[in-house]
Order: C-alpha cells, then sequence, then structure tokens
C-alpha cells in the first residue's frame, strides 16, 4: 500500500487488541484432518509427541505475531514474502490455469454442481476398488501427500506434523489411497471440502491474483457467524457451495465500498449481538 500513513492507521485498527481472533485456516484444516486420523489410522499417529514447538506456533498466532504487524508491519510483511510468497505466486498461477480448463470443458457457474462430481484414477492404484469416488477426495489424496507427507516445510508440516507420522503414510500409500477414497467422510474434513468446493467453483469466474486469497479467506466460513465482503462474485461462489456444504455456514452480507461499507459492517456486528442477547 503506497499511501503508509493510511497504512498504518489501517493495521492498527487490525490489530486492536480488543478482536477476537480465529487461528489461521490451515490450523483448523490440519486438527481436523488430524482427528479423522485418529479414527480411521491410529497406527499414523506418533506415539509420544513433541508438542513443544506446535504450542509456540499456537501461541504466536494469538498473540505476537499480531503485536509484530502492529508494531513493525514492513518487516513483518517482508518475513511473511519470504516464507511464502513462492506459495502464493504458485497459486496465483494454478488459478489462472484451472480457469482455463473450465473454459475449454465449457464448464459453466450456472451449470457447475459440487455435489456429484465423480473422478477416476486413470490406471490401477494400490489400496483403490476401483469405483468412482468424488472429486474432493481426489483432491485430498493429491493435496495432503504434496503438502504434508512429502512437505515437511509446509504450514501443514508445523500443525500437523508433531501429531502424525509422515514415513508411516508414506510407507502405506495403498492405505492412504483406502482412507481417501472410501473411508473419511465430508463431515469430519469439512475445511478441507470447502476450500475444494470454493475452488472448483471459482475456476467458472473471472479469475484475478486474488482469486486463491479469496478461497483461502473463504475457509473461515465454516468457523464464523457472518461473512462480510464487497465482492459480489465471491459472495456468488459461496451461495452456490453452501447447499453441499457438510457444516453449517457463516450468513454472507454484501457491503458498500468505502465509508458507506464500515457502517453496514458495524451495523452487522451490532445485530448479531441483538440476536446472541435474544436465544
Amino acid at each position: 500500500m503506497p499511501n503508509s500513513a493510511l497504512k498504518r492507521k489501517l493495521v492498527k485498527a487490525i490489530t486492536l487488541g480488543e478482536w477476537e481472533r480465529p487461528m489461521p485456516e490451515v490450523f483448523h484444516e490440519s486438527e481436523s484432518m488430524r482427528a479423522a486420523i485418529h479414527a480411521h489410522r491410529p497406527e499414523w499417529l506418533i506415539e509420544h509427541p513433541d508438542l513443544r514447538h506446535w504450542h509456540e506456533l499456537r501461541a504466536d498466532w494469538q498473540s505476537g505475531w499480531w503485536r509484530r504487524a502492529r508494531t513493525d508491519s514492513k518487516a513483518e510483511s517482508a518475513r511473511i514474502d519470504q516464507l511464502g510468497g513462492d506459495d502464493l505466486r504458485r497459486a496465483r498461477e494454478a488459478a489462472h490455469f484451472f480457469r482455463k480448463d473450465a473454459i475449454d470443458a465449457k464448464r459453466t457457474f450456472g451449470s457447475v454442481n459440487v455435489d456429484d462430481v465423480p473422478v477416476v484414477f486413470e490406471a490401477p492404484v494400490f489400496g483403490w476398488d476401483g469405483k468412482p469416488f468424488e472429486a474432493w477426495r481426489a483432491d485430498g489424496i493429491t493435496t495432503w501427500w504434496r503438502e504434508f507427507v512429502e512437505n515437511d516445510d509446509s504450514a501443514c508440516s508445523d500443525w500437523l506434523g508433531p501429531w502424525v507420522d509422515r514415513r508411516a503414510i508414506a510407507e502405506d500409500r495403498g492405505s492412504w489411497h483406502s482412507f481417501w477414497t472410501r473411508e473419511v467422510s465430508m463431515s469430519e474434513l469439512p475445511f478441507h471440502w470447502l476450500r475444494w468446493a470454493l475452488d472448483y467453483v471459482q475456476r467458472t469466474r473471472r479469475t484475478t491474483d486474488g482469486t486463491p486469497v479469496d478461497n483461502q479467506i473463504g475457509t473461515y466460513l465454516a468457523a464464523c457467524d457472518i461473512f462480510v465482503s464487497g465482492d459480489r462474485a465471491l459472495l456468488d461462489c459461496i451461495e452456490k457451495v453452501r447447499h453441499g456444504s457438510p457444516s453449517a455456514l457463516a450468513k454472507s452480507q454484501l457491503v458498500s465500498a468505502g465509508s458507506q461499507g464500515v457502517a453496514e459492517l458495524f451495523s452487522a456486528i451490532r445485530n448479531l449481538g441483538a440476536v446472541t442477547e435474544l436465544s
């Protein structure tokens, strides 16, 4: 943001201590994944996990990171870009690739449906029964393998690595395929399903560099009461996936641009408080 004075004001507002902040979306995804592994593959869990780093990281996200952003946002921004800049660039490239793929396949926003998207492996795979399975499962097979099993330096590894033995999974790939294609359910992995569903629908709309960021933010729909945005296209995508979601999603609300949008945001918060008191 080129206007440094405005940036300082915004950062101070965002980092006020009065706000209650959710944990990063990957934390919620990893926690649900850990619960699913505990239910279906307890042998993949580490018997005596060393949780020191896990607790330090959680504490940092709850307070320390916000203090650094408030007191030295420029340095913290540089650290974020160094640690995750390449991931964001790859996500933007992938978003543009998948948009082209949707156009080539003639998938449109009006026709896309997240309820029934069957897929199969192109060749027989150990642990797969040969029958079609849902596309969100296929996404889980590749995404979690890439981001967790093969990558010990990812955010998934930070949150899941202390609990789950990635070597045990790597040596049991057939079981990994069975876990994903048949055993784990949407309701056990609501954050993963939501991330996949939003991405699948977003491919049918105009893609920008902000598309993968919207997808990341959208994960919070399963963890909050209202979701406020000035982006009508994003809210349209949210409504498209709502009926298929395995968990309740936040109410979405479109707000105006500029100062009017700020007034509408705080009005929505006040109304939410009134509803909470009545209930």
